[in-house]
Parts: structure tokens; C-alpha cells; sequence
């Protein structure tokens, strides 16, 4: 949906700049899945997720339609704004997602090398592992691994948000 938010705030906005109403203009919307989807979004009241970028806008378009229903405030510059500032929004997004996977492909091989080195050595000698996990140093060894491998999946997700 946050893909064609964009592209159906230009069409409401040339819709109500060729003159017709918001009842119109939402009907001619309805008349795509994707502009049936953007009317039920509109029209429910409490939104689901109150902190994301797409449900900001939303509120903000409706606090707008509601302005422009009450006070006459002319509508369709403020949602050509919107779909500018969406589309822009949209195109970072997606170059973070670009930009950042070479270091999200990195995290996930320096996470999984340690373990893939570890069934490499449980093939070639398997009293190895087994004995290693009978000791105290080598359970102190794996827990250890493990927790590190935890916290860097932690700090990967957490830094690449």
C-alpha cells in the first residue's frame, strides 16, 4: 500500500483540481483495489501503528480532508505535497535497503562462519566436538559463542533501522 500512497494522493488531487467533489474523487478512487485499500485506511479512525512514517501521513491527510471539509482550505497543492514528500520517502527507503545490504550479508557470514567451522571439524574428527561439549571449558566456549552471536544480530538490526 505505502508503494501506491503516492501515485493515489496524485490522482485525488488531480480529481478535486478538475473540479470534483471529495465524495466523487473517492468514489472515481474506489474504483482500483489499491484505492479501495487507501479509503478503508482513510476511514478507520484509530490507526493501528501510531509511530510510522505512513501512519503519520495518514493522519496528517485526514486531519487535512477534515480542514478542507470544515474550513474550504484548498486540498489538492497539500496532497500533491504529500505524494512529493511519500515519493521521496519511498525512494530513500528503498536506496537504505540498497545500500545497506552488503553490510547485512556481511553480519549474516561472520555470524554463520563460526558454526560452519565448527560442523566442519564435527566431520572430520567428531570425539572433538563431543568432548567439548562435556567439558566445562568447551560448554563455557559454546554458551559464550552463543551469546555473542545473539548480541550481533541484536546490534545489526538495531543499527541498520
Amino acid at each position: 500500500m505505502e508503494e501506491a500512497f503516492p501515485i493515489l494522493l496524485l490522482q485525488f488531487s488531480s480529481f478535486l483540481k478538475a473540479g470534483y467533489a471529495i465524495p466523487q474523487a473517492f468514489h472515481h478512487l474506489s474504483q482500483s483495489s489499491e484505492g479501495k485499500i487507501f479509503l478503508r485506511i482513510l476511514k478507520e479512525k484509530d490507526q493501528s501503528v501510531p509511530n510510522t512514517p505512513f501512519s503519520i501521513l495518514i493522519q496528517f491527510l485526514h486531519s487535512s480532508i477534515h480542514l478542507s471539509t470544515k474550513n474550504g482550505v484548498p486540498l489538492s497543492p497539500i496532497l500533491k505535497r504529500i505524494s512529493e514528500l511519500s515519493q521521496t520517502h519511498l525512494h530513500l527507503q528503498h536506496k537504505m535497503r540498497v545500500l545497506t545490504f552488503p553490510l547485512r550479508a556481511q553480519g549474516g557470514i561472520a555470524i554463520l562462519l563460526p558454526w560452519f567451522v565448527l560442523l566442519i571439524f564435527g566431520f572430520m574428527d567428531p570425539s572433538l566436538i563431543l568432548s567439548s561439549l562435556t567439558q566445562p571449558i568447551g560448554i563455557v566456549g559454546f554458551s559464550t559463542a552463543l551469546v555473542m552471536d545473539g548480541l550481533a544480530i541484536f546490534w545489526i538490526q538495531r543499527l541498520l533501522r
